[in-house]
């Protein structure tokens, strides 16, 4: 927090390290000084969308979905050709226990991004398809990416299939 206090003062004007300051602040448990800092972020430059990413992400740590919802979808506006940020809005949905409309979503962003790969791999499982071939193939993509492996290791108990974990 010291060190990103300092690092504003040089640099007042850096939305980035402000967001550097609220982050060090959240984990350390100052969650209102954080907050003051992000929204104050927002007033003095409104387009930026990672200060409504974090608000996102916070409100829905404080048991906020329908705050976080909000900051998802003014984040998903800012950043249009963003796949993380539309992405985004359609896990609120999920959070919130609005499948159908989270469904819907994840469509419309598969109709932006086909290749969008968290889209297609969460529309797969929630659907009931096989997803473990996706999974598969994004590891032959992508060998050395251990995030893959724990997801196909996840798909695989998720279908009681434990003898084809590694």
């Amino acid at each position: 927090v010291i060190l990103a206090r300092r690092a504003v003062s040089l640099d007042p004007t850096s939305s980035r390290l402000k967001q550097v300051l609220a982050q060090s602040l959240w984990t350390s448990g100052r969650a209102e000084e954080a907050i003051k800092i992000i929204e104050q972020g927002i007033e003095s430059n409104p387009s930026t969308a990672n200060n409504f990413s974090l608000l996102s992400r916070w409100s829905l740590q404080l048991g906020q979905p329908g705050n976080a919802l909000i900051y998802a979808i003014q984040e998903r506006h800012l950043d249009p050709d963003n796949p993380n940020r539309q992405w985004a809005v359609c896990l609120m949905y999920f959070q919130l226990w609005n499948a159908e409309r989270g469904n819907r979503c994840g469509q419309k962003v598969l109709e932006k991004f086909p290749d969008y790969y968290e889209a297609k791999s969460w529309l797969a499982t929630a659907s009931g398809e096989n997803a473990i071939d996706l999974v598969k193939s994004q590891i032959a993509r992508f060998p050395n990416e251990p995030y893959y492996r724990l997801q196909l290791a996840n798909e695989l108990v998720g279908q009681m299939r434990y003898h084809e974990v590694e």
